[in-house]
């Protein structure tokens, strides 16, 4: 996707002036960080102005003694754990695309990553939020209290909302401590000679979806299972296709139940599609799972909400975006569906 004007600004004010006069005159306003994403939720559908957060890369505070980190939005995640190393201090989150995803695009997402088993989601681990509404308005929420029981927490509202309810503008976290030691995966292999080094390892796990695609088309499904059933989508969706899939695989993080499941095939096929979905959510919605683990509904998946959520639920989120964003100006036709 593309659009008419793409802005920069390096600061909350500009964000304000800018999404006020968008309201004013009914123009949509896509934010864009690091275009990262797997689901389309930072690209433009028609011609919607691209906000985007890649000047608002300041760190504003390290504190050393409650561990809390302050930045804004587009600081990118690499960098960010690069200048925490030196203090024994960790984000604690960790996505593959490190090197160029941005902090605040990670919480619209609500990303989870590889160390979300350890230090839990950004639900928990983020204390602030400095937001902008569709009208322009600042809302301030940029607490480092761990503990903050007054009211509401709306901070949450913009944690996984993918930018249609507000634009993140500052952000504060809790940093973790550096561990002192890594413990070593037990893996099982036939005979010493196929041995390897675990980064040698872990640079497989961290390419598996490259080497996918050298397979040929992808169709890509990011889900969440129990643990009773976490691999057997994957068996059953191959049996289910047969021959009409080249393979069909399954990765990614069992400690918490998040399934990366792909589909691979020479080149973009409308038949196999059919036969992957709505299989796949069906199947899914049988056991109560979930069609988005951590990478969003965005534009591309925002019609299968209903098979991971209710009526009602969907409804209430709906009066949500029309409370908030009444003009519908903030990131349309991404994460709810028209209808239900």
């Amino acid at each position: 996707g593309s659009g008419p004007v793409l802005l920069k600004p390096e600061n909350t004010q500009q964000v304000s002036d800018i999404l006020q006069y968008c309201n004013h005159k009914n123009l949509a306003v896509v934010p864009q960080g690091g275009k990262t994403g797997m689901v389309g939720g930072s690209v433009p559908v028609f011609d919607e102005i691209i906000l985007s957060t890649m000047r608002m890369n300041n760190v504003i505070e390290v504190d050393k003694i409650s561990g809390t980190l302050v930045c804004q939005p587009g600081c990118i995640l690499q960098e960010l754990e690069d200048l925490l190393d030196p203090d024994s201090f960790i984000l604690p989150y960790d996505l593959g695309a490190r090197g160029s995803c941005h902090i605040g695009g990670n919480i619209s997402t609500n990303a989870g990553g590889i160390r979300l088993i350890r230090y839990g989601s950004l639900h928990g681990s983020v204390l602030g939020l400095e937001t902008v509404l569709a009208d322009g308005t600042i809302l301030d929420c940029l607490s480092t209290c761990r503990k903050d029981n007054t009211g509401y927490d709306l901070k949450q509202l913009f944690i996984g909302s993918e930018g249609t309810l507000g634009i993140i503008t500052k952000v504060a976290i809790a940093l973790a401590q550096k561990p002192a030691a890594r413990s070593v995966a037990l893996i099982g292999c036939s005979d010493f000679d196929k041995v390897k080094n675990i980064n040698e390892i872990w640079a497989l796990r961290e390419r598996v979806l490259e080497a996918c695609q050298r397979d040929g088309y992808v169709f890509k499904y990011d889900v969440s299972l129990p643990l009773s059933v976490f691999y057997d989508i994957v068996n059953d969706l191959r049996s289910h296709l047969g021959s009409q899939a080249k393979n069909v695989g399954g990765y990614g993080h069992i400690g918490d139940g998040n399934l990366h499941l792909n589909v691979t095939c020479d080149e973009y096929n409308v038949e196999l599609e059919k036969a992957i979905e709505p299989y796949i959510y069906d199947w899914i919605a049988k056991y109560k799972g979930s069609v988005s683990a951590e990478h969003g509904l965005g534009f591309i998946k925002r019609k299968n909400m209903k098979y991971s959520k209710s009526e009602a639920a969907y409804n209430t989120m709906k009066g949500i975006k029309q409370l908030m964003d009444p003009k519908g100006i903030l990131n349309p036709y991404k994460t709810l569906p028209e209808k239900y």
